[in-house]
């Protein structure tokens, strides 16, 4: 983040994330560049990561995805854009929202994920 900022960004996106008690406040303080658009993912398996609740214990899950959850930073969620031929838009949907299984959900037998909730 400091090297991008510095470099003169002014928008920095960040397809990552995880579960927030993972972060500390040193970690929130590099996404704290004022004048700097900072976007993150908002995570990929539902709101407080849903998907996997009552899988681990200790559930790292039921939380909010960092750095997305940061008052600096703008939450991103998953969409599909679907342009027409004339490419105006035509609809757009969640990434995946737990409804009817995708293709690779279908061979896994797994559920892989909706809009987060950062």
């Amino acid at each position: 983040m400091k090297e991008a900022v510095t470099l003169g960004a002014t928008e920095v996106s960040n397809s990552y994330g995880g579960a927030e008690s993972g972060f500390t406040a040193t970690d929130a303080a590099a996404y704290n560049h004022p004048g700097t658009v900072i976007t993150a993912s908002a995570g990929d398996d539902g709101y407080y990561d849903f998907d996997f609740l009552g899988g681990a214990s200790p559930s790292p899950y039921n939380q909010a995805n960092a750095p997305a959850s940061f008052n600096t930073v703008v939450a991103v969620g998953g969409t599909s854009l679907y342009l027409g031929q004339t490419a105006a838009r035509q609809s757009e949907s969640v990434w995946n929202d737990d409804g009817t299984k995708d293709y690779y959900e279908s061979i896994l037998g797994a559920n892989l994920g909706a809009g987060g909730g950062g």
